[in-house]
Protein backbone atom coordinates (compact mmCIF):
# COMPACT_ATOMS: atom_id res chain seq x y z
CA UNK A 1 0.00 0.00 0.00
CA UNK A 2 1.72 3.88 -0.57
CA UNK A 3 2.21 5.95 2.06
CA UNK A 4 -0.36 8.58 3.00
CA UNK A 5 0.26 12.09 4.03
CA UNK A 6 -2.04 13.62 6.38
CA UNK A 7 -2.36 17.64 6.08
CA UNK A 8 -4.27 19.85 8.65
CA UNK A 9 -7.74 21.26 7.50
CA UNK A 10 -6.67 25.14 5.84
CA UNK A 11 -10.06 26.51 4.38
CA UNK A 12 -8.55 29.81 4.61
CA UNK A 13 -7.22 29.33 1.20
CA UNK A 14 -7.80 27.93 -2.31
CA UNK A 15 -7.28 24.28 -1.89
CA UNK A 16 -5.11 22.36 -4.66
CA UNK A 17 -5.80 19.16 -5.74
CA UNK A 18 -4.23 16.70 -8.07
CA UNK A 19 -4.55 12.92 -8.26
CA UNK A 20 -3.69 10.98 -5.15
CA UNK A 21 -5.43 14.21 -2.54
CA UNK A 22 -7.24 12.31 -0.24
CA UNK A 23 -10.55 14.97 0.98
CA UNK A 24 -13.37 15.00 3.26
CA UNK A 25 -16.40 15.34 2.43
CA UNK A 26 -19.43 17.49 5.16
CA UNK A 27 -22.09 15.26 4.40
CA UNK A 28 -24.37 18.07 6.63
CA UNK A 29 -25.73 15.25 8.57
CA UNK A 30 -22.99 14.71 11.34
CA UNK A 31 -20.98 12.70 9.13
CA UNK A 32 -18.25 12.66 6.78
CA UNK A 33 -17.87 10.94 3.50
CA UNK A 34 -14.02 10.01 2.11
CA UNK A 35 -12.84 10.00 -1.34
CA UNK A 36 -9.10 10.01 -3.59
CA UNK A 37 -8.87 12.72 -6.75
CA UNK A 38 -7.64 9.99 -9.56
CA UNK A 39 -7.38 12.08 -12.74
CA UNK A 40 -7.64 15.25 -14.04
CA UNK A 41 -10.22 15.95 -16.91
CA UNK A 42 -11.74 18.70 -19.13
CA UNK A 43 -15.11 18.96 -16.68
CA UNK A 44 -13.00 18.99 -13.99
CA UNK A 45 -11.30 15.52 -11.67
CA UNK A 46 -12.76 12.33 -11.73
CA UNK A 47 -12.47 10.86 -8.00
CA UNK A 48 -13.38 7.27 -6.20
CA UNK A 49 -15.57 7.97 -3.39
CA UNK A 50 -14.42 5.48 -0.24
CA UNK A 51 -16.76 2.76 1.34
CA UNK A 52 -16.17 4.76 4.70
CA UNK A 53 -18.16 7.14 6.42
CA UNK A 54 -16.98 8.46 9.99
CA UNK A 55 -18.61 10.85 12.59
CA UNK A 56 -15.10 12.46 12.51
CA UNK A 57 -12.88 14.18 9.78
CA UNK A 58 -10.00 11.61 10.45
CA UNK A 59 -9.36 9.34 8.09
CA UNK A 60 -7.20 6.14 8.29
CA UNK A 61 -5.69 4.23 5.49
CA UNK A 62 -7.47 1.03 6.12
CA UNK A 63 -10.19 2.17 3.86
CA UNK A 64 -8.38 3.17 1.13
CA UNK A 65 -8.79 0.13 -1.56
CA UNK A 66 -12.49 -0.31 -1.46
CA UNK A 67 -14.61 1.82 -3.99
CA UNK A 68 -18.58 2.83 -2.36
CA UNK A 69 -19.73 2.83 -6.38
CA UNK A 70 -17.54 3.60 -9.73
CA UNK A 71 -15.52 6.93 -10.08
CA UNK A 72 -17.22 10.07 -10.59
CA UNK A 73 -16.57 13.04 -12.57
CA UNK A 74 -16.93 15.94 -10.26
CA UNK A 75 -16.87 20.14 -10.34
CA UNK A 76 -13.91 20.23 -8.70
CA UNK A 77 -13.54 24.26 -9.34
CA UNK A 78 -16.26 24.42 -7.22
CA UNK A 79 -15.76 21.90 -4.40
CA UNK A 80 -12.49 22.11 -4.02
CA UNK A 81 -10.46 24.92 -5.16
CA UNK A 82 -12.74 27.87 -4.12
CA UNK A 83 -14.87 25.95 -1.93
CA UNK A 84 -17.82 28.01 -3.30
CA UNK A 85 -19.96 24.48 -2.68
CA UNK A 86 -20.57 22.09 0.33
CA UNK A 87 -18.23 21.36 2.61
CA UNK A 88 -15.11 19.88 1.08
CA UNK A 89 -11.67 19.61 2.29
CA UNK A 90 -8.25 17.91 0.89
CA UNK A 91 -6.97 16.38 4.02
CA UNK A 92 -3.89 14.16 2.45
CA UNK A 93 -2.50 12.83 0.04
CA UNK A 94 -1.34 9.33 -1.77
CA UNK A 95 2.45 9.32 -2.50
CA UNK A 96 3.18 8.24 -5.87
CA UNK A 97 -0.49 7.54 -6.48
CA UNK A 98 -1.21 5.29 -9.76
CA UNK A 99 -5.25 4.47 -9.95
CA UNK A 100 -6.15 0.82 -10.51
CA UNK A 101 -9.27 -0.68 -11.75
CA UNK A 102 -10.05 2.16 -14.33
CA UNK A 103 -9.61 0.21 -17.42
CA UNK A 104 -13.42 -0.19 -18.13
CA UNK A 105 -14.56 3.18 -16.31
CA UNK A 106 -15.73 5.92 -19.35
CA UNK A 107 -18.47 8.22 -19.71
CA UNK A 108 -20.29 9.19 -23.05
CA UNK A 109 -21.28 12.81 -23.78
CA UNK A 110 -22.69 14.63 -26.74
CA UNK A 111 -26.37 13.78 -29.11
CA UNK A 112 -27.72 11.78 -31.58
CA UNK A 113 -25.05 9.97 -34.13
CA UNK A 114 -22.48 12.27 -32.51
CA UNK A 115 -21.79 10.97 -29.49
CA UNK A 116 -18.23 10.37 -27.82
CA UNK A 117 -16.86 8.38 -25.18
CA UNK A 118 -14.19 9.80 -22.84
CA UNK A 119 -11.80 7.64 -20.40
CA UNK A 120 -10.89 8.39 -17.40
CA UNK A 121 -7.65 9.76 -18.67
CA UNK A 122 -9.33 11.62 -21.19
CA UNK A 123 -8.88 10.23 -23.88
CA UNK A 124 -12.25 10.32 -26.63
CA UNK A 125 -13.01 8.37 -29.12
CA UNK A 126 -16.68 8.14 -31.31
CA UNK A 127 -19.18 5.34 -29.89
CA UNK A 128 -22.82 4.87 -31.44
CA UNK A 129 -26.04 6.17 -29.71
CA UNK A 130 -27.27 2.78 -29.02
CA UNK A 131 -23.81 2.00 -27.35
CA UNK A 132 -23.50 5.11 -25.08
CA UNK A 133 -26.14 3.99 -23.41
CA UNK A 134 -24.30 1.13 -21.68
CA UNK A 135 -22.33 4.16 -19.52
CA UNK A 136 -22.68 7.39 -17.46
CA UNK A 137 -23.30 11.13 -18.92
CA UNK A 138 -19.78 12.57 -18.90
CA UNK A 139 -21.31 15.97 -16.79
CA UNK A 140 -19.65 16.79 -13.28
CA UNK A 141 -21.42 16.26 -9.99
CA UNK A 142 -21.85 18.69 -7.31
CA UNK A 143 -22.11 18.53 -3.00
CA UNK A 144 -25.42 17.56 -3.14
CA UNK A 145 -25.44 15.00 -5.95
CA UNK A 146 -22.28 13.42 -4.44
CA UNK A 147 -24.11 13.04 -1.09
CA UNK A 148 -27.25 11.41 -2.29
CA UNK A 149 -25.07 8.99 -4.35
CA UNK A 150 -23.62 8.29 -1.22
CA UNK A 151 -26.81 7.93 1.12
CA UNK A 152 -28.35 6.11 -2.12
CA UNK A 153 -25.09 3.20 -1.48
CA UNK A 154 -25.43 3.12 2.61
CA UNK A 155 -29.01 2.63 1.98
CA UNK A 156 -28.80 -0.38 0.05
Amino acid sequence: MAKIELKPKDKSRRQKFEPGYIFSINMHNGKFGFGRCISKVSIGHIVEIFNYISKNQEFTTKITEIRMFDPIPIDSYSLIRTSREGDWTVIGKTDNYQPTNIEDIKYTYGSGPKRKLVDIKGNITEISENESKKYPYYSPKGDLDVIEMINNSISK
